[in-house]
């Protein structure tokens, strides 16, 4: 979705066909700068040394997980962790699976070479305390950035060359006998 959103705003919004990535956005963008505001936020959210650069982050986290290894082997651990989600008045269980803070070290010392010998877990350093403070739960923070690629698509839509269309299922789109299953 980053890389179909940039391509869109790369042609759509600054009548460019030298991107089809956010990677060749960014390019395009250095060799030749916009004043447009999609330009503008596509700058300051792949920008890595800021705490708007969400979208860098993401990327950071994307390469990790598909070019290194997945998450547990990169960080060593691959489990759900029990705390309290305090209330008002109360508090009640809770689960989450930390997100290691940073990705980008996370890929160094996997590029070193592999941090603990999986077969011999006795001599793995012990685990440390996770906290949400500085591991969010994955979940989470997957479900915050489709919040925002789905606002930055839905702001998009205005500089659409073609209004959207919503999608209606009528009788005739459906071959076919619809049933019910009560989970039989």
């Amino acid at each position: 979705m980053r890389d179909v959103l940039s391509e869109f705003i790369a042609a759509f919004c600054l009548g460019r066909n030298d991107a089809t990535t956010l990677s060749g956005l960014l390019r395009s963008l250095n060799k030749a700068p916009s004043t447009d505001s999609f330009a503008e936020e596509v700058d300051r959210i792949s920008d890595r040394n800021s705490s708007q650069g969400w979208l860098a982050r993401f990327g950071s986290y994307r390469d990790c997980f598909t070019h290194s290894a997945p998450l547990d082997l990169v960080s060593g651990f691959a489990f759900a962790i029990q705390d309290m989600l305090i209330l008002k008045n109360s508090s009640i269980p809770q689960i989450y699976y930390p997100l290691p803070e940073d990705p980008d070290g996370l890929m160094r010392k996997r590029t070193a070479g592999v941090p603990f010998d999986p077969a011999n877990r006795v001599n793995a350093t012990p685990p440390q305390k996770r906290t949400r403070a500085l591991e969010p739960d994955a979940l989470e923070y997957l479900h915050g950035r489709l919040c925002q690629l789905t606002d930055l698509a839905a702001r998009l839509t205005l500089r659409s060359p073609i209004a959207p269309v919503e999608i209606v299922f009528g009788k005739e789109d459906i071959i076919g006998e619809v049933r019910i299953s009560l989970g039989d």
